[in-house]
Parts: structure tokens; sequence; C-alpha cells
């Protein structure tokens, strides 16, 4: 089994794509984390695929869309994106996977530049040589259209094998007979050599012997699921979130009995729901009447308006209509905030949907803003709220250790894991 880890240094807060996939964008952080999440994999017969190297967190567009282009000095580099890759390559991360990025700063002088994932200067030179990787290297999906408008999934897959990569990843909708014939014309054509597919296949032989996964066994997805989902798992992942919850305002955290008569509970909906990301095997699912049915219990009513992530001018005036009736002691605004590949707008809101949290905070000065996902979205939004709880994911142990939070049942404990603002720096959390 491969699985990947986020190795990225999310330096750029407008990164749409890496975002909250990565640990921080703290080096040391990421070294650190990254190692235990390395070594449990490992531990557990799970080849760690480390991503994405040689590092994809100071990128601005999805290279699922376009070919990003770091700017980056050697120095800087070797500094930052490459060395959460060097240091758990040292200590014996056995998988990698590559990014489909510019890095002109990794090219050799008068080479012609190509993303990483095709250069052989990266992945053999760098990568294999000069950083001493043993362990094998997969690509990211050639049929993602940074590579595949560029340069075709064919042409792709023989550039991919020659720079270096010993598995080729595709998407789940393209055929893999595209690629295993284009190999197969370019070993008989010369251009890839029997030594060069063979050494690529005695490596990803010795590591699964290391693993031992020789055998092929198939897995049961029942009993995976048994796993998982049992009683013990379940209060891991319960435990991780409460300790995540991060305070950053907290005026009237927890919320005082005064202001549990009456709550309007605002939540975003996003276009997405109900459907399958691409290339990221996951569903996304509505989350606002979860959030709803976990405040019920502390209020004396609560009411549910749901509003689009680009909220329309009929969710402006439902929303106007709701506070109009003045009625409300309080009202939490919850923002689901995700990270899509392919998406438009993906890790952060819309201009509309700040304009409409500013309308609320007009209306209810001391309301509470609850971020399921990016903080960077504050970015985004004018001034100070008087209450601001952050969470890093929508999942229903988030939501639910965000209201205990809230609703007094639980003490924040959460710190920043990135730099956000001036005000709100890695580290901060009350």
């Amino acid at each position: 089994m491969i699985s990947n880890p986020v190795l990225d240094v999310n330096s750029n807060p407008d990164n749409p794509i890496i975002n909250t996939r990565a640990i921080s964008d703290k080096v040391e952080h990421i070294i650190e984390l990254g190692e235990a999440y390395v070594r449990g994999m490992q531990d557990a017969q799970v080849i760690p695929n480390g991503k994405h190297y040689p590092g994809h967190g100071d990128t601005h567009i999805d290279s699922h869309i376009s070919m990003p282009k770091v700017e980056r000095s050697l120095e800087q580099l070797m500094e930052t994106e490459l060395r959460p890759f060097r240091e758990l390559i040292a200590k014996g991360m056995m998988g990698i996977m590559t990014a489909h990025i510019l890095y002109p700063a990794l090219m050799e002088e008068g080479e012609e530049p190509v993303p990483a994932t095709l250069s052989r200067t990266i992945i053999t030179k760098l990568l294999r040589e000069k950083l001493g990787f043993q362990g094998l290297i997969v690509s990211d999906s050639l049929t993602m259209k940074s590579v595949k408008d560029e340069y075709g999934i064919e042409r792709a897959a023989v550039m991919a094998v020659q720079a270096g990569n010993d598995i080729i990843l595709q998407d789940y909708q393209s055929n893999p007979e595209i690629t295993v014939r284009a190999l197969l014309q370019a070993v008989e054509s010369g251009e890839l050599s029997m030594e060069h597919i063979d050494e690529s296949v005695r490596r990803i032989l010795k590591v699964k012997e290391k693993f031992d996964l020789l055998d092929n066994r198939k897995i049961d997805l029942q009993h995976v699921q048994a796993i998982l989902a049992s009683e013990e798992h379940r209060d891991i992942a319960q435990e991780i979130a409460d300790h995540s919850v991060t305070v950053l305002e907290g005026e009237s955290v927890p919320l005082p009995p005064s202001l549990k008569r009456k709550v309007l509970v605002v939540a975003t909906r996003s276009a997405d729901e109900g459907r399958e990301v691409e290339d990221m095997g996951i569903r996304i699912a509505s989350k606002a009447a979860y959030l709803l049915d976990r405040c019920v219990p502390h209020c004396g009513q609560a009411d549910l308006c749901v509003v689009g992530e680009e909220p329309d001018q009929d969710d402006v005036d439902r929303v106007s209509a709701a506070l109009g009736e003045g009625h409300y002691d309080h009202v939490i605004f919850g923002t689901f905030v995700r990270v899509i590949s392919y998406k438009d707008g993906s890790g952060t809101i819309s201009q509309r949907q700040s304009e409409l949290i500013g309308r609320i905070k007009q209306y209810d000065p001391g309301m509470t803003f609850l971020i399921f996902g990016s903080p960077y979205i504050l970015r985004k939004t004018e001034g100070v709220f008087a209450n601001c709880v952050c969470v890093y994911n929508d999942c229903n142990s988030s939501i639910d250790s965000a209201v205990k939070v809230l609703f007094g049942e639980l003490k924040a404990s959460g710190k920043l894991p990135v730099n956000v603002n001036d005000k709100y720096v890695y580290g901060y959390g009350l």
C-alpha cells in the first residue's frame, strides 16, 4: 500500500491547492510531524509517498489546471522546500511523489525548462544522486492539465520514466494502456533502455519485499472499514480534533447563558456538495445541518439559514430578512472552506461571502465566526471579530469540537500552525 503525507511548506498564503493540506508553513514543524507520520506508516507496512517533491508550497495556482513556476534561488529551495525531503530521506523515508512545477534554479545552465516530474536533473541527479534517495519515486498524475496539455499523456509518460520515476500515476478516467503502449514503443525504438526499466522494477520489488508485499495480498475493504470506524479510532480522531480548536478571538467564548436563548446559525453550502472530488477520492458532504444539530442542545431556539459559498442576492435577502426580525440574541456564521482540485476559488472565500459576513457583523457586532478549514480566509475579511474559532477540517469530529468550545464544554488548546497576518501568527491561540 502507498499513501501520501504532504511535506510541502505552505509559504504562500494564497496557495489554492496545498493550503490546509500542508502541516504548516514552518519547516521544523513539518519535519517533526512528518517524521512521526512516516515512521508510523512504515511501521504499519505502508509506503509513505512524501509529496510534492521538490515542494509545492510557494505557488499561487493549482497544478491540476496549469503549470506553476517557483522563482526561488537554489539556496532558498535547499533551506525551505527541499529540507523536509532531505531530512526525512536521511531518516529512512521510502517513497516520494513528484510535482508538476517549474524550478529554474534547479535546472542546469542552458537546460530546457521542464516540470520537476519530467526533469532528469531534478529527479535523478538531485534526488537520487545528491540527496541519496533509494526508495520509490512516483509521479503525480500525468493527466493533470499542467502536464497533459503541454506534453500529452504518452510523451509525458516516456519523459517521466527517462527522468527517473519508478511508478507513473494516472487519474481514474484515463486508460493505463495509453502509457503502457507509449513506454513499449519507446523501448522498441531504443528511446528507453530495458536496463532503465529493469532498474525501476528491481527497486519496486526490493521495496515490496521490505514491506512484505510480494504476495500481492488483496485488501479486505470491509475489514479496513471496520478498523477505521472502530470506537477506539473514533475516540482518537475526536481527541485530535479537540486539541486542534484554535480560538483567535473570544470576547464571549464560551457563550454566556444570556446568549443561549435564540441563535441564528448561518452556514455555507458548496456547489460541489454531493460529488466526488477528482484526484482526491473524497465525496463532499453538506455540513450545515450537522452544525445546527450540534448547536441546538445549547440553545433555547436555533434556526438555520444556508447560503452559497458564493452568496447570491436571494441568500443575502433571506439572511437580511431573518436578521430584520430582530429576535436573535446571537448569530453564528460557519464557513466551510475546502481545498478542491480543479476548482476556481479553492481554499478561500469569495468577495460576496466576505461582504455578507460584514453585513451580519453590522447587525451583531458580537457575532461568532466559525472557520472550518483555512484560517487564511481572515486575510479576506474586514476588521476583527468578537469571537473567532478555527478548526482545520469540516469532518464531524471537528464540528463537534468547535461547538464544544463555543458553548463551554471544552477548553481550547489549539495554536495556529501558520502565519495568517501580522496579528494571527504561527503559535497564536487564546
